[in-house]
Formats: structure tokens, C-alpha cells, sequence
């Protein structure tokens, strides 16, 4: 699941607005806030592309956009 407060927290650190981040992408921010909110998935060129632009670290980028998924896997391994 996404960490909206992380996301919005790498939008203010970066200066890039929601606006500009659906420009970049290609999309309409309305289709960026429903993103967001969860309503659908932003794919994997969507997600690369806001690394870049928003510039993440792997590892910021992985907390943001993946940290349940990572927790799962790590609590099945156990």
C-alpha cells in the first residue's frame, strides 16, 4: 500500500507540485490524486518516472511506494 504522507512529504521536499509530477507522467492530476487515494495503481513506468523526478533513494522510494508489500514478504520468510 502507499504511504500517502511519504509521498506528499518527497513532493514537498522536491518543490514538485501534483501538477507537475501528472505532467511529467503524462497523466491528469486528477488521475494522480486518484492514485493516491488508492482508487488504482500507478504502473511501473508511472512509479520509475517519479523516482526520478522526485528524487528518491531506493530506499525511500521502496518505503513510499511498497512497505507493506516488503513487510509481508519479510514476516512469510520468518
Amino acid at each position: 500500500m502507499l504511504d500517502v504522507i511519504g509521498l506528499k512529504t518527497a513532493f514537498l521536499r522536491s518543490g514538485v507540485s501534483v501538477k507537475g509530477i501528472a505532467a511529467e507522467i503524462g497523466v491528469d492530476p486528477v488521475t494522480v490524486y486518484r492514485k493516491m487515494a488508492g482508487k488504482t495503481e500507478f504502473t511501473a513506468s508511472e512509479l520509475l518516472a517519479m523516482k526520478k523526478i522526485l528524487h528518491l533513494d531506493v530506499q525511500s522510494f521502496c518505503n513510499i511506494f511498497f512497505a507493506d508489500e516488503l513487510a509481508q514478504n519479510a514476516s512469510a520468510e520468518s
